[in-house]
């Protein structure tokens, strides 16, 4: 058996996934996250320049409307990484 394998067959038997790369660890800001100027804007009156690393990773993917599961810890905003892609995505759409 190899290194780090599990014994059980239902362990063996679990496909693996391709991990999507996370963004490189290069300072980004929620413009080049694909965020609208609107949002921008609002996000850096309110003192938000910087994305969390749970927003660096998720917002892209958030805009492209694909599922998602983030786990952080507490109070490292989760909920403004689905909150601001979904309103850009809500702004957009026809009425």
């Amino acid at each position: 058996m190899s290194r780090g394998a599990s014994s059980t067959p239902a362990a063996r038997a679990r496909p693996r996934r391709a991990r999507r790369p996370f963004l490189e660890c290069t300072l980004v800001n929620f413009q080049q996250l694909g965020l609208s100027e609107p949002l921008v804007r609002a996000l850096h009156a309110k003192g938000y320049d910087q994305p969390t690393p749970i927003q660096r990773d998720s917002i892209p993917l958030v805009l492209e409307g694909r599922d998602l599961l983030g786990i952080a810890q507490t109070g490292t905003g989760k909920t403004a990484a689905f909150v601001l892609p979904s309103i850009q995505r809500m702004a957009a759409a026809p009425k």
